[in-house]
């Protein structure tokens, strides 16, 4: 039996030392949820946010087929209640509350879940559960430094797309443009208009999507966006994808046609001066090498690389 844990913090022990925020965000109740075999005292363990899975203890198939089958629930958009006739027999998820509404707000759209094995047992499990359909690849986590950023070389990044005048978070659209940047471009907070519009996106939506709604927003999220001088249409952006007590974790996205400018990385700059203003850690973890690169131009320094498992949905059938 599978159960989501109404106090988070019990797996802490199984998780250890493991520098993930995302991790930290559903260990201390901020964001996500965490499930084990035991309601109180877990033997094995899932964080769960988002795309990303976290699995500590001892391996566990059940565990990491329940996760991928809520995941699975929450891209096909199924009803709460449908999914609770799924769950039947039984109290599985502990309360009943798998979080399905969260999750299908979450997961809308996503067609895979990233499975993150503390270590090669686990890694093994999910070879042998998953086969094929679980591609490996390898992410980089980086250190979390508190005092080894350069201020001003990130606001020199920023300056291109910053106006001669800056007037606060002045709002711009098509009847009202923004101050004009060097580039032409200028950026932005993200605000709850500009929440519905990266929410409604194709391009943008992973910098806000782990937030239900714009109230939940503007209490936890914090972001930049690059918006077209002539039109106040946002084209790139440096957001929390989750955040947790002390800090976020950063998402970055760019529409495909306005990449190579410079935009990213002046979103994530802006974005790192204003956690630090703030006092929160702007996290980054690299999906891939050219992200990893843009976070050592941003001052971050390598820690090193992990392996993680993209399982696509549908899974094919488990062995």
């Amino acid at each position: 039996m599978i159960y989501k844990l109404r106090q988070p913090d019990a797996a802490k022990p199984l998780f250890g030392d493991w520098q993930e925020t995302i991790l930290w965000s559903c260990l201390q109740g901020v964001m996500g949820a965490v499930y084990g075999d035991d309601s109180e005292k877990p033997r094995s363990a899932a964080a769960l946010l988002g795309d990303f899975c976290f699995l500590a203890g001892t391996p566990n198939a059940e565990l990491s087929g329940f996760l991928l089958d809520q995941h699975r629930t929450a891209v096909k958009g199924y009803s709460g209640d449908a999914a609770k006739e799924r769950r039947k027999p039984g109290p599985a998820a502990g309360s009943g509350d798998c979080g399905c509404k969260a999750m299908r707000a979450a997961a809308a759209g996503r067609e895979a879940l990233l499975l993150i094995p503390q270590n090669e047992a686990w890694a093994q499990l999910i070879g042998q559960q998953y086969g094929p359909a679980a591609r490996r690849m390898i992410r980089y986590a980086f250190l979390k430094e508190s005092s080894g950023f350069d201020v001003q070389s990130l606001r020199r990044m920023t300056a291109p797309f910053s106006p001669e005048e800056k007037r606060g978070a002045k709002p711009c659209n098509e009847e009202a443009p923004c101050d004009e940047g060097v580039a032409g471009f200028v950026l932005r907070p993200i605000d709850s208009v500009l929440y519905e519009h990266l929410r409604a996106s194709g391009w943008g939506r992973d910098l806000v999507a782990q937030y239900p709604d714009a109230d939940a927003w503007k209490r936890l999220g914090i972001g930049v966006a690059a918006i077209r001088s002539a039109d106040g249409v946002a084209v790139a952006g440096a957001s929390s994808y989750s955040r947790y007590l002390d800090g976020i974790e950063i998402e970055v996205d760019t529409k495909k046609e306005y990449r190579r400018r410079g935009l990213a990385r002046a979103c994530a700059a802006q974005l790192m001066l204003d956690c630090l203003e703030r006092g929160l850690y702007p996290s980054w973890d690299a999906h891939n090498l050219q992200s990893a690169r843009l976070a050592e131009q941003l001052g971050y320094r390598m820690d090193q690389p992990y392996p993680a498992y993209e399982v696509a949905l549908p899974v094919i059938q488990q062995r």
